[in-house]
């Protein structure tokens, strides 16, 4: 991690956009559930309580918990409708 807690090379997501309008968004890309109340700013125990019911959809890589990009994006958009 850098100096503010960020990842090397991670930037914020922007969710701004259509998915298809960015070249560079790969909805395949798995992310850390760390990673994902960065994105959502909610707790981690929500995003898991969130995971567990099926609102949010995610795999398990090895032992660890991941969520795709793509699916993060529906997640966040879900939020912003309401």
């Amino acid at each position: 991690m850098d100096g503010n807690g960020q990842g090397r090379g991670w930037t914020r997501m922007d969710i701004s956009g259509r998915v298809d309008d960015r070249p560079d968004f790969d909805p395949y890309k798995l992310l850390t559930i760390p990673q994902v109340v960065e994105h959502t700013q909610r707790g981690r125990s929500s995003i898991y309580k969130d995971i567990a019911s099926g609102r949010l959809k995610s795999i398990k890589v090895g032992g660890l918990r991941r969520v795709r990009r793509g699916e993060l994006e529906r997640y966040i958009a879900e939020f912003d409708g309401k």
